[in-house]
């Protein structure tokens, strides 16, 4: 009778310490997504999480050398389990995203992840050149209709 007892009071310490372990706040999503390299720097960061949010959260950007990115400025999702933030325009490297979220039981959750910006000259020479041949093609054009 006793180990049966010892049995159950045994399950019932694993399920409630399973029950306390799932009832905190865990990263569902991220954009920009963990790993990801991007064509260009992002507005902002979001990050959802699997439950509501306390009020004490917090999203931090680094750059390489541990740098912190200036002007990230929390904003407001709309919705309980969601936080964002804008970042000023980004140049290419390698960012890390730093959270510190609150639980709404009251436990700071802590964690980061890894996006890059890469360098992208060719697309800036592509816009240049964009630039250069409609303001050809818009004196070309101005130039025939004088003519008429």
């Amino acid at each position: 009778m006793m180990r049966w007892i010892a049995s159950i009071a045994v399950v019932a310490s694993l399920v409630l310490t399973a029950a306390t372990l799932s009832a905190h706040a865990m990263l569902v999503e991220a954009e920009p997504a963990a790993g990801v390299v991007l064509e260009q720097s992002p507005d902002e960061i979001r990050l959802t999480f699997s439950e509501p949010l306390g009020q004490a959260s917090e999203i931090r950007v680094s750059a390489e050398n541990f740098q912190a990115v200036a002007n990230v400025l929390m904003l407001d999702s709309g919705a309980p389990n969601i936080i964002a933030a804008s970042v000023p325009p980004l140049e290419a490297g390698t960012y890390t995203v730093e959270y510190d979220i609150a639980s709404v039981d009251g436990h700071i959750i802590r964690g980061s992840y890894e996006f890059g910006v890469e360098a992208n000259e060719g697309l800036q020479w592509q816009t240049i050149l964009l630039g250069v041949a409609i303001g050809l093609g818009i004196r070309l054009l101005m130039r025939r209709f004088r003519r008429s």
